[in-house]
């Protein structure tokens, strides 16, 4: 099973975009999360957006801001905790669906696929309204991760393939690259997981995003493992959990570990997936990630039980 990548950094360039034509004047603090945020120093966005949200207690972007760079750590919880108190301070549209996106995407990272459906539609609705095609090719995208997560891999290849073609952008082709990588590889195609793959970390690599790259390596690592091919799966892992661990996404990090077993049990190494499985359950269980804290349970009993 392959994590996907939600297009949550499209969102936060999205919000930027909105700043700008509607011509809102951001406060240091905001405008200093924004600044970390797009540099990928989520660490340190998250300590503007405190400060951000403290200072200005009922400015939305500060809200969105922080919510983002609580998102991008894998601290799930604290997102949506934001993200419902920036629902008193929509002040268009436009800011709406942008916090439907926002909220639907968390909700989906804990396991709360219904409420998490319930606002990637409204987020939909709102994208079509406002005739804004990147957005709805984002929305689709996260439909599609519900359905994945669901286990309903034909659904999901239908929805990613559907925001393909409205995407726009490097960036959005990036993510559509990526997950439909992701729905050949739970559908059992690796090959065909691969070669998506691919795609998604040469354009990856020519816009520099580190953390897209650190995913991409660990997605590519997780489909090697199923074709048998274990010391490139090894390689790919590596890469990809080195640049998450120097990010701190929380998540990320705690799914490499997974990968890890997953490939030390496919090398009759029960000890050493153990560990690794034990390593990834911790992280999932303290983020609230409830899909992946039942994954590595089941995976830890299974060895135990053997």
């Amino acid at each position: 099973m392959i994590k996907k990548t939600l297009l949550f950094f499209v969102f936060i360039v999205f919000i930027a975009s909105v700043v700008k034509v509607h011509a809102v004047p951001l406060p240091h603090s905001v405008a200093q999360c924004f600044k970390h945020l797009r540099a990928q120093s989520y660490r340190n966005a998250e300590v503007w957006g405190v400060k951000a949200v403290n200072k200005h207690p009922r400015s939305f972007y500060a809200h969105m801001c922080l919510a983002a760079a609580y998102h991008r750590l894998g601290d799930y919880l604290p997102s949506i905790k934001v993200l419902s108190q920036a629902t008193s301070f929509v002040s268009n549209k436009d800011e709406m669906e942008i916090l439907y996106e926002g909220i639907g995407s968390s909700y989906g990272d804990v396991g709360d696929y219904k409420n998490a459906i319930i606002y990637d539609y409204k987020a939909l609705a709102l994208a079509k309204e406002l005739k804004n095609i990147g957005e709805e090719s984002t929305e689709l995208t996260n439909i599609a991760d519900i359905y994945g997560k669901r286990g309903d891999f034909k659904k999901a290849l239908y929805y990613d393939k559907k925001s393909m073609a409205l995407a726009r952008t490097k960036r959005e082709m990036i993510f559509s690259y990526n997950n439909i990588g992701a729905d050949y590889s739970d559908m059992g195609n690796y090959t065909e997981a691969i070669k998506y793959e691919k795609k998604g970390l040469t354009l990856d690599k020519s816009i520099g995003d580190y953390y897209a790259i650190g995913v991409a390596f660990l997605n590519l690592g997780d489909s090697y493992i199923y074709i048998g091919n274990y010391s490139r799966a090894k390689n790919y892992i590596t890469k990809g959990l080195n640049i998450e661990k120097k990010i701190g996404a929380k998540d990320w990090i705690a799914s490499g570990y997974r990968y890890f077993g997953s490939l030390y049990r496919h090398e009759n190494n029960g000890k050493k997936a153990l560990s690794y499985y034990t390593k990834a359950f911790a992280i999932y269980n303290s983020i609230g990630d409830s899909k992946g804290t039942k994954d590595c349970l089941y995976r830890i009993n299974k060895i135990k039980n053997q």
